[in-house]
């Protein structure tokens, strides 16, 4: 159902994943595991379509993940780790629209997964936006929206993380449930438990490469004990391969640079060596260039006029200084964009005016009104 030969996604000079090959059978339960960082969800993401493939290819239903991307995302439900809802909609009004996207019956979507609503204790909370949900509630139904169109392969990001105790079980069953019925599903987690108790299959990824693939059984007897569990298998084998280091570059010995003879245009002279200190070094001058030695040097190199920001508008100081009947003292400011104030008409108005004036009188500073 999934299949992929020499997958490899880079980002620069980073290589996210490297030279990908294995299959996934339909009805099979595929678990990706690796630490963080190793490349898991760029694989998701590249059989999503999400992603184009740097090199090699890959096939989901038999459709290229490249040229038939459309047809895979019909077929295919991808929950990441975070879900991404339309937070201003209800509930009901999500999975409505996710069937529409479908372009299928919103009441036959709704009734088709009503049995898994009650199970998530989301049937009361159909109403109720999706801004008041948590993120274990976002995954619920998120999950609920994907399994209302009836996916063929469903592609599940961390599919437990945040939810409680009685949901992970009702998780692990309708995970079952759907493998049984012949959906294909691919999850990548970290809690290695659930892996153990659900998979098939385990890939191990370590730095963007499958470094051990096969049933639990097997990927136990491949570690050095042969006993114990799924998490002790991923440590060990994970720990055996370190992250490769790039070697710095390595520098050029320090070059010797001759001596050079005197010109006509001036001195010339020697770069001391490391281990000759400079006091050795001699400098050779000509006659033409003792003779303009006391020449003015020539001007420096134009420095550009330092810009900034404009200055602010300054206002300049009073022009005059008016006295009003009532004997108070008023500075007419003649800044910019201020208009001419006569003095009759502010002995008149008490300074009331279309220009900006203080008063400078017995009430100290305050605006004229």
């Amino acid at each position: 159902m999934i299949r992929l030969e020499g997958l490899t996604k880079r980002f620069g000079h980073r290589t996210a994943v490297e030279d990908l090959d294995f299959q996934v059978q339909k009805g099979e339960i595929f678990a990706y595991l690796g630490p963080n960082g190793a490349g898991k969800t760029t694989t998701q993401r590249l059989l999503m379509g999400l992603l184009k493939p740097t090199a090699g290819k890959g096939s989901v239903g038999g459709h290229d993940i490249v040229q038939d991307s459309l047809q895979v995302r019909q077929i295919t439900g991808f929950m990441p780790d975070t879900p991404f809802l339309y937070e201003f909609m209800t509930a009901r009004d999500f999975l409505a629209f996710v069937a529409q996207v479908h372009e299928r019956s919103a009441a036959e979507c709704l009734s088709r997964i009503s049995d898994l609503l009650d199970q998530f204790e989301l049937t009361e909370r159909l109403d109720t936006r999706l801004s008041n949900f948590s993120y274990g509630m976002s995954k619920k139904i998120s999950l609920a929206a994907l399994l209302s169109v009836e996916p063929r392969v469903l592609l599940l990001d961390e599919p437990t993380t945040g939810m409680d105790p009685r949901s992970v079980k009702t998780m692990k069953n309708v995970i079952r449930d759907l493998a049984s019925r012949g959906v294909t599903i691919m999850l990548s987690t970290h809690t290695l438990s659930v892996a153990e108790e659900l998979c098939d299959r385990v890939a191990i990824l370590s730095h963007g490469k499958v470094i051990a693939l096969g049933t639990p059984g097997q990927l136990l007897a491949k570690v050095r004990s042969g006993t114990g569990d799924l998490e002790s298998v991923f440590l060990e084998l994970t720990e055996q391969q370190p992250e490769a280091e790039v070697a710095p570059p390595e520098r050029e010995p320090p070059r010797e640079e001759p001596a050079f003879p005197a010109t006509e245009d001036g001195p010339s002279e020697r770069v001391p060596t490391q281990d000759e200190p400079a006091s050795q070094v001699q400098v050779v001058s000509s006659p033409a260039a003792s003779e303009t030695s006391d020449s003015p040097e020539p001007p420096g190199p134009v420095l550009p006029r330092r810009t900034g920001l404009p200055a602010r508008r300054r206002f300049s100081p009073p022009s005059s200084i008016l006295t009003t009947r009532a004997g108070a003292k008023i500075a007419r400011f003649a800044g910019p964009g201020r208009g001419r104030i006569s003095e009759g008409r502010s002995r008149r108005r008490r300074g009331c005016c279309a220009g900006r004036m203080i008063r400078t009188g017995p009430m100290g500073g305050r605006r004229c009104s």
